[in-house]
Order: C-alpha cells, then structure tokens, then sequence
C-alpha cells in the first residue's frame, strides 16, 4: 500500500517503543479515507509532527532587529 505516510526516523523509534507489533501507522481520517474505521475506545499512538514556519522577507526581518529589546511577560 503506497498510501501510508512515510515517519522520521525519531517517529518510528516512538511507534516502535509504543506499540512494537504495528505494521501500518495512519491517522484516523487516513484510515477512514482508505475504507477502514478506528473501534470505539482505541488509543493513539504519540509521535512528532513537523511545525513549518514562514519566512519573513528580508526588510521586515531588518526592521524587527533594529527593535530595542522587549520582553513579553
């Protein structure tokens, strides 16, 4: 099945240290995308998900480091 996603490393290593008998790992609209439905009182499994951040452009970004420092409390 080519639909599955492919984990980091890091990932595999929490899947593994969870539930060292999974074979497939999706999420649970993955699963239901696929014809599959989750049983009632299943738990997940805890793994990282990547956090993307924009990129200001480079004048705003000179214009933030001109600042004074400011603390955010």
């Amino acid at each position: 099945m080519g639909r599955f996603h492919r984990y980091s490393w890091g990932n595999v290593l929490l899947i593994n240290s969870q539930r060292p008998d999974a074979t497939q790992v999706a999420g649970f609209h993955t699963w239901h995308d696929l014809g599959r439905w989750v049983k009632k009182g299943e738990k997940g499994i805890m793994i990282f998900a990547p956090v993307l951040v924009k990129q200001k452009d480079a004048a705003s970004a000179a214009k933030e480091a001109a600042k004074p420092d400011e603390v955010f409390v």
